[in-house]
């Protein structure tokens, strides 16, 4: 600080500057810059070494004459899901095996052909096939579970409700199966 002790306070000050020289302070950005642009362009190099990494692919020659163009996976789960149904053991693994699949290939058919998963998907034809059973037949509610796959009555009848909103019974009653009272005379 400049401090002018001649002048009498009150009157004005003037300051005449008669050199005055900069010093440059920005020589360390020029560094810190030059870092980072180093970093940055090895950091750069270094992702572009890693996705240049190429995978030898090992090529298999198959006979043509064997594979079989006309094969839909789709119908054929579908049908395999349709006759065994009623296993209370039925497995996305037991349809992969059959059909000759993956497991995944196997989901991913069924969800791609239904627009359902796997279980849900055997739920509903499970319980398809219980509301006929409910309508055309007299059977207990518990031999129906048995006979469409479930191992257990209690948990058929939670399937049902979540899939048709009432339970068999209900069902049953509400639509005039065959062992509806009302309809019986």
């Amino acid at each position: 600080a400049l401090y002018d002790t001649k002048t009498p306070v009150g009157e004005e000050k003037h300051l005449f500057i008669s050199a005055m020289t900069m010093q440059p302070t920005y020589g360390k950005y020029y560094t810190y810059s030059l870092l980072f642009l180093l970093l940055y362009y090895t950091i750069i190099i270094t992702i572009y070494k890693f996705r240049e990494k190429k995978w030898i692919k090992i090529l298999v020659p198959i006979d043509l004459s064997k594979v079989d163009e006309s094969i839909n996976y789709s119908e054929s789960i579908i049908t395999y899901i349709g006759k065994e149904f009623a296993n209370p053991n039925l497995k996305i693994s037991d349809i992969a095996k059959e059909i000759g699949l993956s497991e995944n290939n196997t989901s991913l058919e069924i969800k791609n052909y239904t627009g359902k998963n796997f279980k849900p998907y055997l739920n509903y034809i499970r319980t398809e096939k219980a509301k006929k059973l409910l309508l055309e037949t007299d059977m207990q509610i518990n031999e129906i579970a048995y006979t469409i796959g479930y191992n257990s009555a209690h948990h058929f009848i939670r399937v049902f409700k979540e899939l048709e909103i009432d339970s068999p019974s209900m069902y049953r009653k509400n639509k005039g199966g065959v062992n509806d009272i009302t309809n019986a005379s």
